[in-house]
C-alpha cells in the first residue's frame, strides 16, 4: 500500500456504530500517517467526528433527505447524486472501507472511481466489494473488533478496540465553567435514564424502570450527599421529569437543554455516569468517563465497552438475554431482563465505583 493514500469510510447508522468505528480511523493513522481519511456519515452523528485530528474532512449522507428529495424533485436527487460522485471523483480515493452493509455505497463508489472496496459482507450485499469479509451479524465480539477486521486487508493487523472522542477546546473550556458555576467542587455524577433515538420504537426495552432511577438517587444522595445532573434528549424529558418529581438534594434537570456537543463535553466533566445501554454510554466511553451501565436485551461483550473490566456493568442472570442478535430483538411481553433489575443491585454497582475512583 502506498504511504499517501486517500482512504473514505462510509458509515451511515447511529451515534454507538460511529463511535465503534473510531479505532479504525486512529489505526489507519498509525500505520499510515501520511494518509489522507474522509468519512461519510449522517447529519446526527457528524458531531463526534469534526474535532478528529486524523480526518481531513466529513461528507453528510442522509437517507432520509434523498428519499425526500426524490419525492419532490426525482431530477434533483439525480443531480445531487452526480455532484456527490463528481466530488468524489476528483478526490481520487484509492480505498472506501465500508461499514453500511449494503450494496448500494460501494457500487455508488464503484462508478465514482474507488477501485479497492473493502467491507462487511452481510446477507451476501458485498457484490461489489473488492475485498470483504462474511457477516452473519455482531455476536461474538465487540463491534470495534469487526470493522478493525477490515483492515488486514490494508495489512493493518490490530485487536486495540478502545473508542475515542475529541472535543473541541471551547467545548471543553465550556464544560468546565459550568461545572465551576454550578457545582464548587466540580464533581457530579452524570445520570441517563433515556437510551438515544436508534431504537425508534422498541427503545424501552432497553430502560432501566423510571421509578427504580428515582430510589437508586435517593439512595446514592443519602450515602454520599452526591451532586446529580440528569440528562436526556428533547423527546425524554418527561422521563427526567418523572424521575425528580419528589426527589430531594442536589439534582440538576438539564434533559433537552444542551446541544449534543455540549451534552459529550459534560459527560466528560462527570465523575462517573450512570446510564442505560445506548448512545449516552457510547459518548461517555468515548471521552473516557466510566460508566455504571444497565443491560436488558443487548449483548454487553458485543455492544458495551471495549474493556468491560474498566466499568460496571450490571446485568440479570435471566437465562434468555441476550436476545438481541443478528441485528433482530426478539418479542418479548416482559423484557423482565432489564425491567426486574433491583435497585440495591445498581447501587452496590455505584458503590464499587466511588471505591474504584476513590
Amino acid at each position: 500500500m502506498k504511504e499517501s493514500m486517500k482512504i473514505l469510510i462510509f458509515n451511515p447508522f447511529g451515534i454507538g456504530d460511529v463511535i465503534f468505528s473510531t479505532p479504525v480511523i486512529r489505526e489507519i493513522h498509525k500505520k499510515y500517517p501520511n494518509a489522507t481519511l474522509y468519512y461519510v456519515c449522517n447529519k446526527r452523528t457528524k458531531f463526534l467526528l469534526e474535532n478528529d485530528p486524523y480526518l481531513a474532512d466529513i461528507f453528510i449522507y442522509e437517507k432520509d433527505d434523498l428519499r425526500e428529495l426524490f419525492k419532490k424533485h426525482p431530477f434533483g436527487l439525480f443531480k445531487e447524486l452526480i455532484s456527490f460522485s463528481n466530488k468524489i471523483r476528483k478526490l481520487k480515493f484509492d480505498v472506501m472501507v465500508d461499514m453500511t452493509l449494503n450494496h448500494q455505497a460501494s457500487l455508488f463508489m464503484m462508478l465514482s472511481g474507488i477501485r479497492k472496496r473493502i467491507g462487511l459482507n452481510y446477507k451476501n450485499r458485498g457484490r461489489f466489494l473488492t475485498s470483504k469479509i462474511k457477516l452473519d451479524g455482531f455476536n461474538d465480539k465487540n463491534v470495534a473488533l469487526y470493522y478493525l477486521d477490515l483492515l488486514k486487508f490494508l495489512g493493518i493487523d490490530s485487536q486495540d478496540g478502545k473508542v475515542e472522542l475529541f472535543l473541541s477546546k471551547q467545548m471543553d473550556d465550556w464544560a468546565k465553567q459550568w461545572s465551576e458555576k454550578t457545582f464548587s467542587n466540580e464533581r457530579f455524577i452524570a445520570v441517563c435514564p433515556g437510551g438515544g433515538t436508534t431504537w425508534g420504537k422498541d427503545a424501552a426495552s432497553r430502560q432501566w424502570p423510571v421509578e427504580k432511577y428515582s430510589k437508586l438517587i435517593d439512595k446514592i444522595i443519602q450515602k454520599y450527599n452526591a451532586s446529580i445532573v440528569v440528562f436526556g434528549n428533547k423527546n425524554e424529558i418527561c422521563i427526567a421529569d418523572e424521575i425528580l418529581a419528589g426527589i430531594k438534594g442536589n439534582v440538576i434537570n438539564m434533559a433537552g437543554k444542551t446541544t449534543l456537543p455540549e451534552f459529550l463535553a459534560l459527560l466528560k466533566m462527570a465523575f462517573f455516569v450512570i446510564c442505560n445501554d445506548g448512545g449516552p454510554m457510547h459518548m461517555a466511553v468515548g471521552v473516557k468517563a466510566k460508566v455504571v451501565s444497565i443491560f436488558g436485551p443487548v449483548d454487553e461483550k458485543v455492544y458495551g465497552p471495549f474493556k468491560l473490566e474498566d466499568h460496571m456493568i450490571i446485568t440479570s442472570e435471566i437465562s434468555c438475554r441476550p436476545c438481541y442478535k443478528n441485528f433482530r430483538l426478539k418479542e418479548c411481553s416482559t423484557y423482565g431482563c432489564i425491567k426486574d433489575i433491583e435497585v440495591d443491585k445498581v447501587f452496590n454497582a455505584v458503590c464499587g465505583m466511588y471505591e474504584k475512583l476513590g
